[in-house]
């Protein structure tokens, strides 16, 4: 189920960079920021209310409007995640729209698991020159949860949405 999961959300993204790029027509050579440093701030919504944070570090691919990120978080009730996400700029100056796919491996003290998520949200980032950047957006995903049951593993997957805001450097 995973593999399939990844399989669907690698579609996802390239479907969203080529329509955008295509429709919109955007001249993506002109991107000279290359890396990015930030820091967010993360509420996940539903059972687990569980408020995080998180570093997370950018590069550019190919000098163009995707991103690809990896970071590091730790949240309330001894819970830590390593993520990974592939990220998209649609619109040209410096407000952006970001859409993504993300995944993170959780770690806490019972179990562990793993989130597929979706990020949608609104970027302010200059990607001409060095500057600071923001963003703020929601990141709607799937659990899949590991546990163990009288001997037994089991697979559990739930809906698990997440808010997320961050500020970061471009250089």
């Amino acid at each position: 189920m995973t593999h399939n999961i990844t399989r669907i959300f690698f579609f996802l993204f390239l479907l969203i960079v080529s329509k955008s790029e295509i429709l919109k027509g955007q001249d993506s050579s002109k991107v000279a920021i290359k890396n990015s440093i930030f820091v967010t701030a993360d509420y996940v919504v539903g059972g687990l209310g569980n408020l995080g944070g998180s570093i997370n570090y950018e590069i550019s691919l190919f000098k163009s409007r995707a991103f690809l990120g990896a970071g590091f978080a730790l949240y309330q009730r001894e819970v830590k995640a390593i993520s990974v996400e592939l990220n998209y700029l649609c619109f040209k100056k410096k407000h952006h729209l970001e859409a993504g796919l993300a995944y993170r491996h959780i770690f806490n003290p019972q179990n562990t698991g793993e989130l597929y998520s979706i990020n949608l949200g609104y970027k302010y980032a200059n990607l001409s020159k060095r500057s600071m950047n923001f963003k703020i957006g929601i990141s709607p995903g799937i659990a899949q949860q590991k546990r163990i049951v009288r001997n037994v593993e089991k697979n559990e997957y739930y809906f698990l949405p997440r808010i997320y805001i961050g500020l970061g450097y471009s250089f």
